[in-house]
């Protein structure tokens, strides 16, 4: 696929699955054993992984959203820079719902195979969130 291509595959996979919610559609995007390189060197595979990642992001974060600041792409690698929003009214890493609305960035890389999602490398501002639910 060509990079215009990857990219909308990419703001496609944020604007349906992270703003609508539309777990279902993660297969449509991603390889079923894709892979996500995640912060302190966790990886979790497989698509039942990425939704339920998802999941857990929704049932803390309802109005979950996130809006692409800057999105940048060559050969198979997209990425983007996120902000991110969201009121806190699930428990989150163990703590009670707060109410508290959040707003904290995240960068993440997607390398992209036929059209869909092989890997993702994600890193975000968790203090900056966990600050604002006063969870430190």
């Amino acid at each position: 696929m060509s990079i215009p291509e990857n990219k909308q595959v990419i703001q496609e996979l944020i604007a349906d699955v992270v703003n609508r919610n539309q777990h279902d559609a993660v297969s449509e995007y991603c390889h079923d054993d894709v892979v996500m390189h995640r912060p302190g060197g966790r990886e979790e595979v497989g698509v039942k992984a990425y939704v339920a990642h998802f999941r857990r992001l929704h049932d803390a974060f309802p109005d979950f959203d996130a809006t692409v600041r800057d999105i940048f792409a060559e050969g198979t690698r997209v990425a983007v820079r996120l902000e991110l929003t969201g009121t806190h009214d699930g428990e989150l890493f163990g703590v009670t719902p707060t109410g508290k609305r959040v707003a904290f960035t995240a960068q993440i890389i997607y390398r992209l195979q036929n059209g869909q999602v092989a890997e993702e490398w994600h890193e975000s501002d968790r203090l900056r969130m966990l600050e604002q639910i006063d969870a430190h």
